[in-house]
């Protein structure tokens, strides 16, 4: 079942981020889990975090724009 398959990878991308916190590319698909989650506001921070750690990641600043619809 998806919805099993997407909540073990949010637990693994949130063990991924305690042992490496400064990888942005965690962040940005820890983001995109939560929002098939449709855990938004999570996701929000997430692709934040990813574009504080990375200024340049285009798909975190897409995505944080496509966030801005569901609020």
């Amino acid at each position: 079942d998806l919805i099993w398959q997407l909540d073990d990878a949010k637990k693994i991308f949130e063990l991924g981020i305690e042992l490496y916190p400064n990888a942005y590319n965690l962040y940005d698909s820890y983001g995109e889990c939560l929002i098939k989650l449709k855990e938004y506001d999570s996701a929000t921070k997430a692709f934040e975090k990813a574009l504080e750690l990375n200024p340049e990641s285009f798909n975190s600043e897409r995505l944080l724009e496509y966030l801005k619809t569901k609020g």
